[in-house]
């Protein structure tokens, strides 16, 4: 594989906890540094995030058991994490492969919130952008 080349990467829940990178063969045997530093490099970027996340969603639940409305800002920001997470992976030209199926098993959601979280991130350029008072309905 060529410098540069954007590699798929899956990680996997590890019983010491964390996460366990895996990479193609090929890139590992050809990689011409350390890659076990970058696959764990990976690893770290994914646990620190996925535990942010769930901070998030920890909140959103609390706000879901109150009768005030959930903020949209606090969606937006869970949907801004995951924006920085692929954006942190690809300065190592790294990309998870079924992100998606990630995310529904590391955070508990079902795919289909996740993708309205991620679809309201993408049209909403900045937090500033959404009024301070917007409920999140969906």
């Amino acid at each position: 594989m060529t410098k540069g080349e954007i590699i798929g990467i899956t990680l996997e829940p590890s019983v010491k906890g964390g996460f366990i990178t895996y990479a193609p063969v090929d890139w590992v045997l050809s990689h011409e540094g350390d890659a076990e530093k970058l696959l764990r490099k990976a690893a770290g970027i994914y646990e620190k995030k996925i535990s942010g996340m769930r901070k998030i969603i920890s909140r959103i639940e609390s706000k879901r058991k109150s009768p005030a409305p959930i903020p949209a800002r606090l969606v937006w920001k869970l949907g801004n994490e995951i924006f920085k997470l692929k954006d942190e992976l690809e300065k190592y030209n790294f990309q998870i492969e079924g992100l998606y199926d990630h995310l529904e098993r590391d955070l508990g959601k079902n795919r289909k919130w996740i993708n309205k979280v991620i679809t309201f991130r993408r049209y909403i350029p900045g937090i500033k952008h959404i009024p301070a008072d917007l409920g999140w309905g969906v």
